[in-house]
Order: structure tokens, then C-alpha cells, then sequence
């Protein structure tokens, strides 16, 4: 069981996530009440991004069988938030930190609940926290500037989203979800500082680095519109509409 359970860990820390899932299941079934490899096995399942119920339910499993777990609960939060169970997965993540106040992802996890929430002051000390014990922590940086943006600290918002950027280049494979909200973060700080200008130079890398990014596209054909540049604009939202219907363009947008 043991030596199942370690192999697992080792695939996971190698990024083969699939591997390590084999063996945290075959390491349970040979010993079903280990607490660790109900947990395990959840964190794994979430990082597929394909199976957020099951990483949920052997969590459960692992508080159940090890109420003091802590990175279960730690998981357990951070699954939930996904789900969009905010109430829940603050519970969690409260619980996980009472268990270990040093959890900088459990902070940053409860960070962006709270703002969810709207209780940005909250939020933003708690995402202060996640980034003082883990520097490295890309989302947290990104959500610490939307929080600050919100208090309307612009300086700060920008600040926060170019270390997040910064943080993000360094990476051999950088996520291009982060990296497009990040600029999509600065071109909303540099709209309220009047840097229309700027903020079309961010919107474009945005639909750059992630082109099938809605909000990018809808985002800089809004800016493109308000600088004049209406036939670009159209271009901007046909895209966005036909990535997202949902999104309808603005009035008077001319469209490609």
C-alpha cells in the first residue's frame, strides 16, 4: 500500500496526474480507511480539471476518516470554491487555516472567495497573507489587484498584476488563462487612470496570448469603440459573440 501511495506522490510531483491516480486508487483499495490517499487521490482529480465531484467526495472521505486533516480540508475548500459553493468552501478553508495558519493557498483560496462575496477588505488581507508566505503564488497576486482596484488603489492593482505577469513569464508552460486576466486586470486599471491607449496595448495581449478569451475580445472592442475605431470594435465583438452568444454587442457597433 505504502510503496503504492509514494509512487503516486512521485507522479504527481512529475505532472503525470493520470499515473498518480492509478495509484492512489490502487493504494486505497488496498487499504480503503487511509485518510491521506482519499486526500491524495482528491487533489489529483481536481488538478485534471475533469472530475471536481470526485475530488470532492474523496475529500469528504478523507475528513471523515481524519477530521484533522488539514490539507483535506485545504483541498476541500479549494474544490468547492470552483464549484461555486462559497459558503461551504469558507467553512473549509477557516478550518484548514485553524490547523495550519501558514497554508499560503488555503489564504489565497479564501481570499477569493471572500471577494466573490464583495467582503474585499477581507479578502484583500487575506490574499496580503497567501503572497507573504508564498511570493510565488500567481492568482493570488492577480486577485489581490482586482481587490485592490475595487478600493480603487489603481497603483496597486497594477502593481500586483505586473508581478503576477512577471511571475507567470518565468514559467517553462505559463497558464494562459492567468496571464490574459492579468492583462485584461491592467487594461480595466489603466481605463480608470484615463490610459485608454495603454489599456488597448493590454487588451491585445490578451487576445494574443489567449484567443479564445470572450471577455478579451468584448473587452478591447468596448476600448477599441470608445477611442473611435468602430469597424475594428465590430471585428472585436463578432469574435466575443461567437465565443460567448450570450454577450451581445453594444449599441451601434459596427460588425464585421
Amino acid at each position: 500500500m505504502a510503496a503504492h501511495y509514494d509512487l503516486g506522490h512521485a507522479f504527481q510531483e512529475k505532472g503525470d496526474i493520470k499515473r498518480a491516480i492509478v495509484e492512489y486508487r490502487e493504494a486505497i483499495r488496498l487499504k480503503p480507511d487511509l485518510a491521506l490517499g482519499h486526500a491524495s487521490l482528491g487533489a489529483a482529480l481536481q488538478q485534471t480539471r475533469e472530475d471536481l465531484d470526485g475530488a470532492i467526495a474523496e475529500n469528504r472521505e478523507a475528513i471523515r476518516l481524519d477530521p484533522n486533516l488539514q490539507a483535506a480540508h485545504s483541498n476541500l475548500g479549494s474544490e468547492l470554491r470552483a464549484k461555486g459553493d462559497l459558503d461551504e468552501a469558507i467553512t473549509e478553508l477557516r478550518e484548514a487555516l485553524r490547523l495550519n495558519h501558514d497554508d499560503a493557498k488555503a489564504h489565497r483560496d479564501l481570499g477569493l472567495v471572500l471577494g466573490k462575496k464583495g467582503e474585499w477588505d477581507l479578502s484583500i488581507a487575506e490574499l496580503r497573507e497567501a503572497v507573504h508566505l508564498d511570493p510565488a503564488l500567481v492568482e493570488a497576486h492577480i486577485g489581490l489587484g482586482a481587490a485592490l482596484g475595487i478600493k480603487r488603489d489603481w497603483d496597486g492593482d497594477i502593481a500586483e498584476l505586473h508581478e503576477a505577469l512577471r511571475l507567470e513569464s518565468g514559467k517553462a508552460i505559463a497558464d494562459v488563462a492567468l496571464v490574459g486576466a492579468a492583462h485584461i486586470g491592467l487594461a480595466g486599471a489603466l481605463i480608470a487612470k484615463g490610459d485608454l491607449a495603454g489599456a488597448i496595448v493590454e487588451l491585445r495581449e490578451a487576445v494574443q496570448v489567449n484567443p479564445s478569451s470572450a471577455e478579451a475580445h468584448y473587452a478591447l472592442g468596448t476600448v477599441l469603440k470608445a477611442r473611435g475605431n468602430t469597424e475594428e470594435a465590430g471585428r472585436e465583438f463578432a469574435v466575443a459573440q461567437r465565443l460567448n452568444p450570450k454577450l451581445k454587442p453594444p449599441g451601434n457597433a459596427q460588425r464585421q
